[in-house]
């Protein structure tokens, strides 16, 4: 349930954790997955058991070592990630000042 600040079009800061993050190389029509963020990997980092995958976007996914050798990852390789919306949580309630601010230093990191 939201707190009452929240009401639908309230601007908000989403978070999720790196081993929510779904990694695929291809496109499928038939997931249940809405939220398809078509990246590219900025890092590999292949530990003993688990390995990190950064992102340009910021986003970071921790899979298997097993996994991330069987995709074959490669930095600068474009992929698709998921995220089910279940496992998104608000981190801030933006108001109209950090938004303005947000989006002015999210047009900077783009260009």
């Amino acid at each position: 349930e939201l707190v009452n600040n929240i009401k639908v079009g309230t601007i908000v800061s989403l978070s999720i954790k790196s081993t929510q993050i779904t990694i695929s190389k291809e496109i499928s029509k038939n997931i249940s997955y809405s939220n398809q963020i078509k990246d590219k990997i900025k890092h590999v980092d292949n530990g003993e058991i688990l390995s990190s995958i950064t992102f340009i976007s910021g986003l970071e996914s921790i899979i298997t070592l097993n996994s991330s050798k069987k995709m074959n990852l490669q930095n600068n390789e474009e992929v698709l990630l998921f995220i089910k919306e279940t496992e998104l949580s608000i981190l801030e309630v933006l108001n109209d000042w950090n938004f303005t601010k947000l989006r002015l230093c999210t047009l900077f990191a783009i260009f």
